[in-house]
């Protein structure tokens, strides 16, 4: 019986994806080399970049829900959850450099998360997990699947300070050129994990702040309606 698997290159069958027509990378692949990097950078091979303009609006949201509550007892908890999310990928890391033995993948994940807690704002990578599912909850069809919403919340917290960049001196130039640092797509998932894990009481209070305040807004707005089109139930005991 053999104990190995005869891979062959190419041609063995097509992409998984329904929307690929091309032949995956080897026999023993899902994808094809195009989808299969799309998986990388973006999280699904239907997933489509998530950009910071449009990610703003939803950003500015959640800010100003941690304004409208107790603004620096929030910062100084999410200085606590920061912290303790670098304490444990920190110990991680020591447990590898002593011998511990864990996944590439695992190791490269806590290292950048170490990279986001030390490098930015505490309420920033909050902000944009939060503002992330606020997204999610406005436009469920932004996102191909779970796997690439995960993705694009990564390469969002990723980015900030220029995590996620890499740059090239082009040589015909003499310009730099910035380009995104993909990781493999279990080092996303964990790094997802992390952060939902971490984040998530933060942003469940975020959307029940947003989600009263525009209770409150449209309440007025039917108020208004009401007045103005005279369907305006008469107090008890008015004539």
């Amino acid at each position: 019986m053999p104990t190995k698997t005869n891979i062959t290159m190419g041609g063995a069958h097509p992409c998984r994806n329904p929307r690929c027509t091309r032949m995956a990378r080897t026999s023993i692949s899902h994808s094809c080399d195009n989808c299969r990097q799309k998986v990388r950078v973006h999280g699904d091979w239907n997933q489509t970049i998530v950009r910071k303009t449009e990610l703003r609006p939803w950003l500015m949201r959640a800010r100003k829900a941690v304004e409208r509550g107790n603004a620096s007892l929030i910062r100084s908890s999410l200085a606590q959850i920061a912290g303790f999310l670098r304490d444990h990928s920190q110990r991680v890391m020591d447990g590898y450099r002593r011998g511990t033995p864990m996944p590439r993948w695992s190791l490269q994940a806590h290292s950048e998360v170490l990279k986001i807690t030390e490098a930015s704002d505490p309420l920033e990578p909050a902000l944009v997990v939060a503002g992330m599912h606020l997204l999610r909850r406005d436009f469920p069809r932004r996102f191909a699947s779970d796997s690439g919403f995960h993705g694009q919340m990564v390469r969002q917290v990723r980015s900030l300070h220029g995590i996620a960049m890499g740059r090239t001196v082009t040589l015909a130039t003499g310009k730099d050129r910035g380009w995104f640092r993909p990781l493999p797509v279990r080092t996303t998932a964990e790094i997802a994990r992390l952060l939902n894990e971490a984040y998530s009481r933060f942003a469940v209070h975020v959307l029940a702040s947003v989600e009263n305040t525009e209770g409150k807004l449209r309440k007025v707005t039917e108020d208004l309606d009401r007045a103005f089109t005279g369907d305006v139930q008469p107090a008890e005991g008015a004539a």
